[in-house]
């Protein structure tokens, strides 16, 4: 037999592989086997909210072993039996708003959590750290800077930490890849990408006090970047429309794209939607001169369907944030717990946020540039309200990389990179391996008109150049049919 002389010894007689150190789940089975405990006193807590984020983080609370839930304190009376009952909180005070002044005066509340909307969170935020409790804050913790600068200086004086929920940073396929680019995996990053497609479309009771959709999604997005890169943007322009007449009737925005520039010369991109008809499309990339890093989005399952000559069907996504980032729910909770007990420093610093809430504030500066260019990121409008991103570099050190997609509120299209095969290497615990991706131009070519696109390109160049958005106009002969 051709493989014969590949047979090992057996597995019993060899040292037993680890577990990979980003398997969490299995690393919390193992102390719930063991029974490991630590000597640490129970964190005494109360929930302000329970609402959309306010709901997972009392799963949390119910299921941790490490707190105890002491108040509720939510102004929808009629669902507080309704609680108690469902979680068996027998023993838990429920409180409105106007009652809280119970939980501030409680010496006996070590934590307060903040999940109601965002107009109240600093008012709720400054009356906990002046009764010296620590604060865990649903985004953002105040509604402009002076006040977000004042809650900080407040958690300053008194000792106590004050948490902002970006709970992204706590994924562990985002945390992942950021410790890979810390590492230099890629080496310097050229461009660094996110698509952020929420769904299900959030209700326009909601929106309308959601503080919008710069503040309410893209924050996190903004976040995330930065968080990566470890460094701030200098430069910054936005283009957003709102396809959906009831969002555009409130003055916000349904798409957002955005581009950045940072002072080590990397570029960002955010492609931004509040209605993604397939599930909750969150992705990231970071490329540079060594390579690309990809978190991709999760699906339900791995089932694939075969069916007559239709192609393969796979799962959906995620259909929505509670179960997509119920891990990094779960972390950014435990973490908040080893801050209370010392035992690490916050991974989401004052200065972070900050510099968030002044980038989604940003206006677009003047931008003055000289010679050619090596990384391009740009945003195109088009006058029925599609926006567009393009992604360009001279450099790709894994193969010729071509990828196109088109979103709207049927669904997404997506012509993905070809490969010179379909053969998958699965070997050991290293992940799977598959075929690259093909080396150039010379494999796969596309074709256009080159006229538009040399019209287009030219008015991206002087863009680039002036720092401005550039107004493009068109007449009959320049837009032939078959366009």
């Amino acid at each position: 037999m051709a493989t014969a002389k590949f047979k090992e010894t057996s597995p019993y007689v060899k040292p037993k592989p680890a577990p990979p150190e980003d398997d969490y789940l299995y690393k919390k089975y193992l102390e719930h086997l063991t029974l490991k405990t630590e000597k640490e006193p129970i964190v005494k807590v109360a929930l302000f909210g329970v609402g959309h984020a306010g709901t997972i983080h009392l799963e949390t609370m119910i299921t941790s072993r490490r707190v105890q839930i002491l108040y509720i304190i939510d102004d929808v009376k009629s669902k507080w039996q309704s609680i108690r009952k469902y979680w068996h909180l027998d023993n838990v005070t429920f409180l409105s708003s106007k009652q809280c002044d119970k939980v501030f005066k409680d010496s006996n509340v070590d934590a307060v959590f903040v999940a109601t909307p965002t107009i109240t969170h600093k008012d709720i935020v400054i009356k906990a750290l002046e009764a010296k409790k620590a604060v865990f804050c649903e985004k953002p913790i105040a509604e402009d800077r002076p006040s977000t600068v004042k809650c900080y200086e407040m958690a300053k004086k008194v000792g106590k930490p004050l948490f902002t929920a970006f709970n992204r940073r706590f994924d562990p396929s985002y945390w992942n890849l950021k410790q890979r680019v810390h590492k230099g995996e890629v080496g310097h990053v050229h461009m660094i990408k996110r698509v952020a497609h929420d769904s299900p479309l959030l209700s326009l009771e909601y929106l309308k006090v959601s503080g919008g959709i710069f503040h309410d999604c893209l924050v996190h997005d903004i976040d995330l970047i930065v968080w990566v890169l470890g460094e701030y943007p200098d430069k910054v322009s936005v283009l957003a429309h709102a396809n959906i007449p009831e969002i555009k009737a409130i003055g916000d925005f349904d798409t957002v794209a955005v581009n950045f520039h940072f002072p080590s010369g990397t570029l960002g991109m955010i492609d931004l939607s509040r209605n993604s008809p397939y599930g909750y499309d969150q992705r990231l990339e970071v490329f540079g001169p060594k390579g690309m890093l990809q978190a991709d989005n999760r699906q339900l399952n791995s089932v694939h369907l075969y069916n007559e000559l239709q192609g393969i069907i796979t799962a959906p996504i995620w259909y929505s944030w509670p179960s997509r980032f119920m891990n990094g729910y779960k972390r950014e909770f435990e973490h908040f717990l080893d801050v209370i007990h010392d035992k690490t420093e916050s991974e989401v610093k004052s200065k972070d946020i900050l510099a968030v809430s002044v980038l989604a504030h940003a206006n677009i500066p003047e931008i003055k540039a000289i010679g050619d260019f090596d990384t391009v990121a740009v945003n195109l409008h088009f006058p029925s309200g599609t926006v567009g991103m393009i992604d360009l570099s001279r450099n790709s050190s894994y193969g010729y990389d071509q990828r196109l997609e088109a979103f709207g509120p049927k669904g997404m299209l997506q012509a993905a990179n070809e490969q010179f095969h379909s053969v998958h290497a699965y070997n050991k615990l290293q992940g799977i391996i598959t075929a690259p991706i093909f080396y150039s131009f010379a494999s796969r070519q596309v074709e256009g008109n080159p006229g538009v696109k040399s019209k287009i390109a030219t008015a991206c160049e002087k863009s680039a150049l002036v720092g401005k958005i550039m107004e493009l106009t068109w007449t009959k002969d320049e837009l032939p049919d078959n366009l």
